[in-house]
């Protein structure tokens, strides 16, 4: 009853400000009487309002429906707000000033700017207010520092919390928001696990194993890439240390933040498997990674999961894997509306596109070399995927350019995953230079950084050809096992839809069930078996069959 007492004050301390403010959002878990005190309160101010249940309306309508509201009334009412991201429409209509209506949002999580056009609305608020809030003031600084990247504004709002929180102006306990701050802290080191992990230690002591009240759980920590181990891998061998570390010390960052990023863990592992090889026993693991974030709502890292299952089928021929992949993907991003999660989506299927030769599938804005709206940590994966789709459509001059901006920014970031994409990139064009020592020393340095951790499918997917053709100026057995399993499969100079018809053919796939299986037309799968028999030299099914089974 005392901690809905105190409730009741708070909220009506932020109702007082509606006057002054055209939007005001009041966060407070279920049950501890926001409702009721808004009702209070506005039926005390005669006050007209209406209220909008949003759990029962499609977010697509909302700015039709809040037009058609505005009006009506003079305070709208936006119950059970369970996005967890202020919505743009939102923003576009309090700032239109063409009437005087008010909303008011009651959430039961805090509410994020993911947008950054919506930072301009941060800054208009006056930093005279920040000091009766300070949860509030913190939720500022944390949106500052992680989903809008903003260091500069970030930096400057921490420095005079930290000044005000010295001289005691601030209303609550002084150690739960010093822990507050060390959790902000530990976000701002998205790139240093270890650093991000004492961090979490020291915020889990300062606020007495309490549950932070400015964390988001729905916090996109992956940054908009699809690979985790990407934003932390900065030295060679340095995978197993980053994978015991999370095992060891993600629990700590757990209890404070109510499970946020639960199966990371998880997929860290499956990510390890993958890079040295082991797909089945990766997919495994995915899937663990899958259930646990899919469990506690961490949608990015289903996502994570998703695509490492992706590549894990396609390298173990699984097609009907791989497009189960690819259609739950498309089902995920359908239901999203947070622009660096559907920047994760599209990046995931964009990797599994160009592997499968289906460029023309590619999101339009990776296509044209954008970053899209990766955050800012993550924003070289985009650039790795862009280089990807330059080597599939042969054009060299622009992967010439992003090969050497790759490498450099990586250096400068110390992503290593960047490092050896960029130098895959170089070694492809090399090839085409037919610039012998100058490939032989970029795939020896390749192998140098890329073995300590067992990293082989990167090089699989991307360099097969060309570190087979190099084969007597490397050693790396394990590697080329794998390099010429692969290659004994595809002999005979196929792509990779003429593999993936001659895997439903030796399964005994009728033409119309390929169709069905790979998503092509009756007529377009007859025109490819007929170039797969004129480059093979055969005439039918039977002398495919005899060919691939021998």
């Amino acid at each position: 009853m005392k901690m809905r007492q105190i409730a009741r004050k708070q909220f009506n301390s932020l109702l007082i400000n509606i006057k002054q403010y055209p939007l005001v959002c009041i966060y407070g878990p279920d049950g501890f009487g926001k409702r009721t005190a808004v009702h209070a309160f506005l039926h005390n101010r005669k006050e007209t309002y209406t209220w909008i249940d949003m759990y029962k309306k499609d977010r697509k309508l909302l700015k039709e429906l809040l037009m058609k509201e505005c009006d009506k009334n003079d305070i709208i009412i936006l119950n059970q707000y369970r996005n967890h991201v202020v919505d743009s429409q939102i923003i576009e209509i309090c700032t239109q000033g063409e009437h005087s209506c008010r909303i008011i949002i009651l959430a039961t999580d805090i509410p994020s700017f993911f947008n950054a056009k919506l930072q301009k609305w941060i800054l208009m608020i006056p930093i005279e207010l920040y000091p009766e809030y300070p949860y509030a003031w913190l939720r500022v600084i944390m949106d500052s520092f992680n989903n809008l990247q903003d260091m500069f504004h970030g930096t400057q709002l921490l420095e005079k919390f930290l000044s005000a929180l010295e001289q005691g102006k601030l209303h609550g306990d002084e150690s739960l928001l010093r822990g507050e701050v060390e959790l902000i802290l530990a976000y701002s080191r998205y790139n240093n696990l270890h650093e991000m992990s004492r961090y979490f230690k020291r915020s889990k002591t300062l606020l007495r194993d309490q549950t932070s009240r400015i964390n988001n759980a729905e916090i996109i920590t992956t940054l908009g890439s699809p690979h985790n181990l990407f934003l932390y891998h900065q030295k060679p061998g340095d995978i197993q240390r980053l994978v015991n570390i999370l095992r060891k010390d993600l629990h700590y960052y757990q209890e404070i933040t109510n499970h946020s990023n639960g199966g990371l863990k998880e997929q860290a592992v499956a990510e390890q498997l993958l890079e040295s090889g082991r797909f089945t026993e990766s997919i495994h693991a995915a899937w663990e990674a899958y259930y646990i974030a899919e469990h506690y709502r961490q949608k990015w890292i289903c996502v994570s999961s998703l695509f490492t299952i992706g590549r894990s089928a396609y390298h173990l021929r699984d097609q009907v894997m791989l497009q189960y992949v690819l259609q739950r993907l498309t089902d995920v991003k359908k239901k999203e509306t947070l622009p660096p999660l559907l920047a994760e989506i599209d990046l995931a299927q964009a990797y599994l596109y160009i592997l499968t030769d289906r460029c023309e599938a590619v999101a339009e804005w990776i296509r044209e070399g954008r970053e899209g709206d990766i955050l800012q940590g993550a924003v070289l994966y985009s650039s790795i995927v862009y280089g990807m789709y330059l080597i599939k459509t042969r054009n060299y001059a622009k992967l010439h350019v992003v090969a050497s901006l790759l490498e450099s920014h990586a250096h400068e970031r110390k992503q290593l995953f960047a490092t050896i994409y960029a130098l895959l990139f170089q070694c492809i064009l090399l090839k085409e230079k037919d610039d012998q020592p100058a490939l032989r020393r970029t795939i020896n340095r390749l192998i140098y950084i890329s073995q300590p951790d067992g990293i082989m499918t990167t090089i699989l997917e991307l360099g097969k050809d060309v570190f087979l053709a190099c084969s007597e100026h490397w050693k790396w057995r394990k590697l080329y096992r794998l390099l010429e399993a692969h290659r004994d499969y595809n002999s005979y100079g196929l792509t990779e839809r003429e593999l993936e018809l001659v895997d439903y053919v030796l399964k005994g796939y009728s033409r119309k069930e390929m169709a069905e299986a790979s998503g092509l037309k009756v007529n377009t799968i007859g025109s490819y078996m007929k170039k797969l028999y004129r480059k093979l030299n055969i005439h039918n099914r039977t002398e495919l069959k005899e060919r691939f089974i021998k």
